[in-house]
């Protein structure tokens, strides 16, 4: 089982697409909120048992929840729209370089000086490609990067976003329901206690801004709201107990009006009859008869 990087359980919880690629095997390590484990058990679909390698401690972990442990080294989501063919042709020799390596679960020094050697390209430029490779299983991870700053990476400190992080959580997603100026103050007051250079009231905004719709409401007291625009309502549908029990039956008039062959009086619109049914099957005909008649003629044929 590989590639398992899932959504929430609820949709449109703000997960961002990633094409990190997670193996899924007995013996792998994965991380996990910063804990690193190592897979004793694959349960299901789903579930794996995992080792925390520093504590010991088995648990049970969902896979949609896991990253791989080279996750920091794995490029941000590109518009492959936007890659001109230039880089393209850089990407696919790049990996012609590394093609036959990539399989080898380590590559050992005297392969990669070897191969380094065999292109003219620097032993740790092939490592770099390999490792940036490795962590996606996609050629757009050889895409060269362009200069300056990437996209989606925060421009301030750490710490600094740490406390708006905090200020979110613990002040403006409450049911008190603050203004954005109040969380503004609340950032600048909490970094001027621990002596943090405070950000810009833009970047807090643009921070507050950012939070799914989903979370404001919930974390407002709305959870009721948030899940009746997010959540879908899951039906059942009655007495479909076995195969064949229901049918699905269309009556369309057909766009045309028939008339006898004698005295070419108009008798009517003829009906247009499909009837649906697992796993797929589809049976057409016409009619002249009434929509509930052919009805009922279907259902004792079945």
């Amino acid at each position: 089982m590989n590639n398992h990087r899932g959504n929430t359980t609820e949709p449109n919880s703000g997960v961002a697409q990633t094409r990190q690629h997670l193996q899924i095997m007995v013996g792998e390590q994965v991380q996990k909120d910063g804990t690193v484990y190592r897979i004793s058990q694959v349960l299901d679909f789903e579930t794996v048992i995992g080792i925390a390698v520093e504590s010991g401690r088995s648990c049970p972990l969902r896979i949609k929840e896991l990253a791989p442990l080279n996750s920091g080294s794995v490029l941000p989501d590109q518009d492959i729209s936007e890659i001109g063919d230039a880089d393209w042709q850089e990407a696919e020799h790049r990996f012609s370089i590394i093609k036959p390596l990539v399989d080898r679960r380590t590559v050992g020094r005297d392969a990669a000086e070897e191969r380094a050697k065999q292109t003219g390209v620097d032993t740790a430029t092939i490592y770099r490609w390999l490792k940036r490779y490795k962590a996606t299983g996609s050629v757009l991870a050889l895409i060269p990067q362009k200069p300056g700053w990437k996209k989606g990476k925060s421009r301030i400190p750490a710490h600094a976003e740490a406390v708006i992080q905090e200020v979110i959580k613990e002040v403006y997603l409450t049911l008190q329901r603050p203004s954005a100026q109040k969380a503004v103050q609340e950032v600048m007051r909490r970094c001027h206690e621990r002596r943090i250079d405070p950000p810009s009231p833009g970047t807090v905004r643009a921070r507050l801004r950012d939070i799914p719709e989903r979370d404001r409401l919930r974390g407002h007291g709305f959870r009721d709201k948030a899940i009746n625009k997010f959540q879908p309502a899951a039906g059942k549908f009655p007495n479909a107990d076995y195969p064949l029990a229901v049918m699905q039956i269309d009556h369309t008039p057909a766009d045309i009006i028939l008339v006898d062959d004698v005295y070419r009086k108009p008798i009517g619109r003829p009906v247009v009859v499909k009837c649906f049914w697992p796993p797929s099957f589809e049976h057409s005909s016409s009619s002249f008869l009434p929509s509930s008649a052919v009805s009922h003629r279907y259902a004792c044929a079945a």
